[in-house]
């Protein structure tokens, strides 16, 4: 499954580099950083699940993709996770956005599930429907790990419903 999971992301990113130049002509250089939340479940396919919150800010700059990623999460049980990374959006069309993102950044378990080891990585799959003011509701799938750098590496994965509040 997790195998699965990676090289859908390698090749959506692969293929999003490719496509660099495919935006809807309405963007064109007004293209807006987004503050996003979420809320959702933290190890959602196991028994140890746990209520998740979590925060991002995704910068645009002049340069289209990717675009710099910085967030937050945290469950109802002390965990917390603060990243920094990079995403970039992939239009299927005006309205419909298939957002992939990979971060890194320090994991604390709280009271929850150990990973393992305190850096961790993050690679993510969003996909969102644009609102014609450019906020965009979306579900994202994400899975954490520290990449077998440490003896213990159990992963999790997590399922949120988020939403993007365009900025300036």
């Amino acid at each position: 499954m997790r195998a699965i999971f990676f090289t859908s992301v390698l090749l959506v990113f692969t293929w999003g580099f490719a496509e660099q130049d495919r935006l809807p002509p309405y963007l064109g250089n007004d293209w807006p950083s987004y503050i996003t939340i979420g809320a959702g479940a933290f190890n959602f396919h196991k028994e140890t699940k746990a209520a998740q919150l979590q925060l991002e800010f995704r910068y645009r700059p002049k340069f289209k993709r990717p675009a710099p990623l910085l967030g937050v999460t945290a469950t109802h049980k002390g965990t917390f996770f603060i990243y920094g990374g990079f995403v970039f959006d992939l239009f299927f069309s005006d309205t419909i956005i298939l957002t992939p993102a990979f971060a890194a950044g320090y994991y604390e378990k709280g009271g929850g599930k150990d990973l393992g080891y305190p850096l961790e990585f993050r690679s993510c799959i969003e996909l969102a429907y644009q609102f014609p003011n450019r906020s965009r509701l979306g579900i994202q799938l994400y899975h954490l790990s520290n990449a077998s750098i440490s003896h213990k590496n159990p992963g999790e994965e997590s399922l949120l419903i988020t939403y993007g509040i365009p900025i300036r």
